[in-house]
């Protein structure tokens, strides 16, 4: 879970950031059951925070959006 308000410049890579590194550990760990789900909670964001999560919600679908 990570809470996002006004963060248009890093949400995007922070979750990029946290679905390869859980990439790497099934890699490393191929007998490891990794059923995840990421939750971004949108603080009331006044910029783009909330349409980048959304976006990144469509293509991978471990991610959750909360505004």
């Amino acid at each position: 879970m990570t809470p996002a308000y006004n963060e248009e410049k890093n949400i995007g890579e922070v979750l990029e950031d946290i679905e390869k590194a859980v990439e790497n550990l099934h890699k490393q760990n191929p007998n490891l059951d990794l059923d995840y789900e990421i939750i971004v909670v949108n603080d009331g964001s006044t910029d783009n925070t909330a349409n980048i999560a959304n976006k990144q919600s469509k293509y991978a679908g471990v991610i959750t959006h909360i505004q």
